[in-house]
């Protein structure tokens, strides 16, 4: 009964898939069994000690206050610097960034800024899983685009036919590890310019990448009036825990997530934002990212071949992230059922496809985020499973 009270835009949004797994995982283990958490996308790496440390010397020297609810300045400019791309020439620091905690926020924040109630948002698919569930809770219409399966002139007539608000896009992609080229962001660009749309590009995983193909929509000047570009700490600093994130847009965006933020967090965490600044510049905080890159890359090369091995194994070849996501479909065609039965069987967990949206069904997403010895030894479980449990 209490059901019927809720707000119907909560009762809109599924729960999470990653967490409902996780959460299965969990209830294994507390019987007693040892679990393989492939599922949801926590790098296992710790965070760069010279990171926390910054973080402990601010506490003990008082920085635990609120700040401004753009974030503090020290780490807005360091955004500019860093990210801020081809419009660095012109992005002011106290009017283009915004300091969110955990690029969760931020991505929430500019839809509640940029939709009105019951405007259409598109997502390229397959998609992280809680784009759509914003969307609802900010009271927009959720469309998806399979944009593995279809080409970017299927794409284009289907903005012109829905009409959407804005476009979201994830490049590098969860859960596939694919990367947009310059073209194809540029068509997304030609839209937004054409048919007024606003373009929000969830960079998260901007510093796990194995190839130059990455292109960020900071490149397009043209677009800027309609871009709201998306980044964060979690993945490329192994920062998960400590919800630290930004978006650099206009000013008039900027301002309209500022005042969400005001009403809803305040602001990030303060000390936590002195150690982002400091993890932005530091030279040995940069090396130590790029070991763990390149440790995200053998483990990439290590399960794709091993994984090229498995005859009627089709998957996209990551080109960042530390996902993998192949298609299961010659084997079972219902992926939710296959990572039960998987994690049942033989004590992994990994998350089935259809909950990233169109074009992920029959499909599983292993996240690479334990050592290679547990990597391999959940790939042999994986084609033990495939061949004598199916």
């Amino acid at each position: 009964m209490i059901g019927l009270l809720l707000s119907s835009k909560i009762n809109d949004i599924a729960p999470s898939g990653t967490l409902q797994m996780l959460d299965n995982a969990k209830r294994l283990e507390r019987e007693g069994f040892e679990v393989t958490h492939l599922e949801v996308g926590d790098p296992d790496l710790k965070t760069p000690e010279e990171i926390i440390n910054v973080a402990i010397e601010a506490m003990r020297q008082g920085f635990t206050h609120y700040t401004s609810s753009r974030g503090i300045y020290e780490l807005r400019e360091a955004i500019v610097e860093k990210k801020g791309g081809n419009l660095k020439s012109f992005l002011d620091p106290n009017k283009h960034v915004i300091v969110t905690p955990g690029a969760k926020f931020a991505l929430f924040a500019a839809l509640s800024a940029v939709i009105n109630p019951g405007d259409k948002v598109l997502i390229l698919t397959p998609s992280w899983v809680s784009y759509k569930a914003m969307i609802i809770a900010n009271f927009g219409v959720p469309y998806e685009f399979d944009i593995d399966n279809h080409s970017f002139d299927d794409l284009e007539e289907f903005v012109k036919k829905i009409k959407p608000r804005a476009i979201i896009f994830n490049s590098p992609n969860n859960p596939t590890g694919r990367i947009l080229t310059y073209q194809e962001i540029n068509r997304l660009v030609d839209m937004a310019l054409t048919e007024d749309i606003f373009l929000i590009s969830d960079e998260i995983y901007d510093g796990i990448v194995f190839s130059d193909n990455f292109v960020s929509l900071s490149s397009f000047k043209d677009a800027f009036d309609y871009s709201v570009i998306i980044n964060g700490f979690s993945k490329t600093y192994a920062m998960t825990g400590w919800r630290i994130g930004y978006a650099i847009s206009n000013e008039e965006i900027i301002n309209a997530m500022v005042k969400v933020q005001q009403y809803t967090s305040t602001c990030p965490v303060s000390f936590v934002q002195k150690a982002a600044a400091f993890a932005l510049s530091d030279k040995r905080v940069g090396q130590k990212v790029e070991k763990m890159r390149l440790l995200y890359k053998e483990r990439r090369d290590i399960f794709v071949k091993l994984l090229k091995e498995v005859p009627h194994i089709d998957f996209k070849f990551p080109e960042g992230t530390f996902y993998i996501f192949p298609n299961i479909s010659y084997f079972i065609n219902d992926d939710s059922n296959f990572a039960l039965r998987f994690l049942k069987t033989k004590h992994v967990c990994v998350t089935p496809g259809n909950i990233f949206g169109t074009g992920g069904r029959g499909h599983i997403r292993f996240s690479l985020t334990v050592n290679k010895e547990k990597l391999v030894d959940s790939f042999n479980k994986f084609l033990q499973f495939i061949m004598e449990d199916i």
